[in-house]
């Protein structure tokens, strides 16, 4: 890239080319590149590398291309499958990120959005579970703090 970029600051190239022609030398430039950022992408989701390829995926010249699309499609269907495995685990916040990937990547599909409410809603439950907790436990405290230990350990059971 450094020769484009010595191309464009030479303005005897200019004079004699044409601003245009110039131009159309960064444009192609831009263009070769294109297919090897998509194979980046491809190669680090075949690697499990899913954040590298996402990187790539989510700019506008790979999401227009016909690969890119393709590579689309794939990646969502990666993060979509991770996204069950750390809901699986019980893992709630990794669930909800790669969920949220699958769905900027691959738009409002039907089973993409019911995964994301899963996830939700397990993960309201979780939140739900350690707040009851808290409190007991801060009902327990209270007990113990005045005097009232047989119910402070009832509390704690």
């Amino acid at each position: 890239m450094a020769w484009v970029g010595a191309l464009l600051s030479d303005r005897s190239q200019e004079e004699r080319c044409g601003p245009t022609s110039a131009i159309t030398i960064v444009a192609k430039g831009k263009a070769m590149m294109l297919p090897l950022r998509i194979r980046k992408a491809e190669v680090a989701l075949a690697d499990g590398r899913l954040e590298e390829a996402y990187r790539q995926a989510v700019r506008d010249d790979v999401r227009d291309h016909r690969k890119g699309q393709r590579l689309i499609n794939r990646l969502t269907k990666a993060y979509e499958n991770r996204a069950r495995l750390h809901l699986g685990a019980g893992n709630h916040s990794a669930a909800m990120t790669d969920a949220d990937r699958a769905l900027r990547l691959g738009g409002n599909q039907p089973g993409i959005v019911a995964l994301r409410e899963e996830v939700r809603t397990e993960l309201d439950g979780h939140t739900s579970q350690k707040q009851a907790r808290n409190q007991k436990i801060a009902a327990a405290r209270r007990c113990l703090a005045s005097g009232e230990f047989s119910l402070g350990a009832k509390l704690c059971k």
